[in-house]
């Protein structure tokens, strides 16, 4: 029954054929269609399907409004392509079109039309918007506005209908427009990615997934060496899916840190990497290793984990790099800390300054 161009709707391009074809119908078609419904129990019944038709695609364009402020802030979504795959979601804007044009045939004068010989699909909505009185048919005006109150009532509904489609359709024709331009920018989408990945790690952490045998899980392994493979999986996987990646790209991240590394910054990469930078050029920022310099790293590198954690890392990440200096003892860091805490004049801007021109 219906168009094959609107079932398989997947690009702006088809979005906007719809658009056009349904939005822009003139006031003077729908008049010449309401027109022809005299009979009184019909127009009750147009107004109560009408009504109700819109009523469901109010809610529609509220959820449309309310999902679109997000879906393009994700790299995976639970349904990626929610706005340009075949109205799979969109199922009331779907609906609300073919039950329209239905609607309409049902009560609008039909063009005759010769079947011998005939090669048009006559099933198809195209053939039948162009054999009623709102399809591609010349349409006599009115000099007076001879509708009754009821039939107005209808072309209210109707308009409304026709709002209510134009408004959601150009939610979505934004919206993939939007999804496009970043799914051809390298950075946005890898931005997209590392958020994304933070994210959903916090919440899986060691759960196990069955997304190793998977193609997009071995490519997205690939991301730090082979950015375009970032961009290539954009809103292709979901949230489960992207929990699989973080905990194999986070595992592949962190095998070059220590045991100690990993526990103290949480198993973030990016915050030991960062940790490593700056321990690396202690000497370069100082000529002994005190109480307050390790208390000055641990506030310079955020670290949120218990001093005792904090200076074992510090002490064995310090000789690793092979520290030229000696490492002052842990009671003796205990005590910088606690006269830090207490308000104790230190030296931390000076330490900022120094190390921001290493670092930075």
């Amino acid at each position: 029954m219906a168009s094959k161009k609107i079932l398989s709707i997947s690009s702006v391009e088809k979005l906007d054929y719809i658009r056009q074809r349904v939005c822009n119908i003139s006031e003077e078609k729908l008049r010449a269609a309401i027109n022809t419904v005299r009979k009184q129990r019909d127009l009750d019944a147009l107004m109560n399907i009408l009504s109700n038709l819109n009523n469901t695609f109010a809610a529609e364009e509220e959820r449309l409004l309310e999902d679109s402020e997000t879906h393009n802030k994700k790299y995976a979504n639970v349904d990626n392509d929610k706005y340009s795959t075949a109205y799979t979601v969109l199922s009331n804007i779907k609906q609300s079109v073919f039950a329209f044009y239905k609607i309409v045939r049902m009560f609008s004068k039909q063009k005759s039309h010769a079947f011998y010989g005939n090669r048009n699909e006559t099933k198809s909505l195209e053939f039948r918007i162009r054999h009623s009185t709102v399809g591609d048919l010349e349409v006599t005006g009115y000099i007076f506005d001879n509708l009754t109150p009821c039939q107005k009532r209808v072309f209210t509904e109707m308009e409304n209908f026709i709002e209510y489609l134009d408004r959601s359709l150009g939610i979505c024709i934004r919206i993939i427009e939007e999804e496009e331009s970043i799914r051809k920018d390298v950075t946005k989408t890898q931005q997209l990615f590392e958020k994304q990945i933070e994210e959903v790690y916090q919440i899986v952490k060691r759960k196990k997934g069955g997304s190793k045998g998977k193609t997009f899980y071995k490519e997205l392994l690939e991301a730090d060496s082979n950015p375009e493979n970032v961009r290539k999986w954009f809103h292709k996987i979901t949230p489960e899916q992207m929990g699989d990646v973080a905990i194999g790209l986070k595992d592949q991240r962190l095998s070059e840190f220590t045991p100690s590394q990993r526990y103290v910054f949480n198993e973030n990469p990016e915050a030991i990497r960062f940790f490593v930078d700056v321990v690396s050029h202690i000497d370069d920022c100082t000529d002994k290793i005190t109480g307050d310099t390790i208390v000055n790293v641990m506030k310079y590198t955020n670290c949120t984990s218990s001093q005792t954690a904090f200076y074992e890392c510090f002490r064995e990440t310090y000789m690793q790099n092979g520290g030229k200096h000696r490492v002052v003892s842990k009671q003796r860091f205990n005590q910088a800390c606690t006269e830090q805490n207490h308000g104790k004049p230190n030296n931390y801007d000076s330490f900022v300054s120094k190390m921001d021109m290493y670092v930075f």
